[in-house]
């Protein structure tokens, strides 16, 4: 349970610590991804946040036991993803007044998956999210303690992350040619919050591997059709159908509708998961994925599990190439 709960626990309380300090906001230039940000925070954990963390993660630990009773087998994972997909940006916490329990009841309205919104996970969500912001926005001390590493340690990123990475599908190309800061760069933008720590021949190889990643997505996302003639044709024999008052025919042919529209939109997720892989987002491509795969259930009870089973190779396939 230690590692999804302190996962969890430790996002939370970064994004906190920007809520808790707005004025570390206006550093921020348009377009910047504040939860890449506080990852990357994550990555050095300033004392003040380890500190906040651990205590905040033994008082979730004992909620957990205390409801253990109740809870599903995979309850720890299920929370660090309902964390990960419900994480406000600090300007939502603002805009929900600074309120813990407004701000989790917003969080809350994020969730959609089955085994999110199910008793009694969003009990224990709201039993540990609830305290854990409460404590965050109420010391004004902590916050104070992680102005240096805010400023120093991740609205720096931004002077390694901003200009350096222009014209990134060439430099992927020839990338024993480029300057390790260049390198650096890149590999912040493709998820890897301290790319400084790792060896140059470990991060050209992390590189290689997310160039062929890159230029798969690339190449699915022009290869994405201007138009659906399959679609329209459908539609056209459904409107005759309609006035032909054939409602029997009428509900085939929109069932096939319904099929190529799930079908199109489950393309479309697929690029999405490729884009968070890409991203070293697992979770939320596994989230994206278990989304698209439960929408056939409109049109068959049976596809969504042959759609996961489809849909897990990816994921499979990036663990293996990604270790770790």
């Amino acid at each position: 349970m230690a590692a999804p709960l302190k996962n969890a626990i430790r996002l939370i309380v970064a994004i906190g610590g920007f809520a808790a300090r707005p004025d570390l906001l206006g550093g921020l230039k348009a377009g910047v991804e504040i939860h890449d940000l506080a990852r990357g925070m994550l990555a050095r954990m300033p004392p003040g946040l380890k500190t906040m963390a651990d205590d905040l993660t033994a008082e979730a630990e004992a909620i957990f036991g205390a409801m253990a009773h109740e809870l599903p087998p995979d309850a720890p994972i299920l929370f660090e993803q309902m964390v990960e997909i419900a994480l406000p940006d600090p300007q939502q916490i603002v805009a929900d007044g600074m309120d813990a329990e407004r701000i989790v009841a917003t969080m809350l309205a994020r969730l959609t998956q089955i085994e999110h919104t199910r008793a009694p996970m969003p009990d224990l969500f709201r039993a540990i999210v609830t305290p854990a912001f409460a404590r965050l926005l109420e010391s004004p001390s902590f916050a104070d303690d992680l102005t240096p590493a805010f400023m120093a340690g991740v609205l720096g990123d931004l002077d390694r992350i901003e200009g350096k990475i222009d014209n990134l599908g060439a430099r992927l190309e020839d990338i024993e040619a480029q300057s390790r800061e260049a390198l650096n760069a890149m590999a912040l933008r493709f998820g890897e919050p301290a790319p400084e720590d790792m060896s140059l021949p470990a991060l050209q190889d992390f590189l290689t591997k997310k160039a062929r990643d890159y230029r798969a997505l690339k190449a699915e996302v022009e290869a994405i059709p201007d138009g659906l003639k399959r679609l329209s044709n459908l539609k056209a024999a459904a409107r005759g159908a309609i006035e032909a008052g054939d409602l029997d025919e009428v509900e085939t042919l929109l069932s096939l509708v319904q099929e190529v529209e799930l079908d199109e939109a489950a393309k479309t997720a697929e690029l999405r998961a490729d884009n968070a892989l890409l991203r070293g987002r697992a979770e939320q491509a596994f989230t994206i994925l278990s989304a698209a795969a439960d929408s056939f259930a409109a049109i068959d009870p049976r596809a969504p599990p042959r759609r996961r089973i489809n849909f897990a190779g990816r994921l499979y396939q990036h663990g293996c190439a990604m270790a770790g």
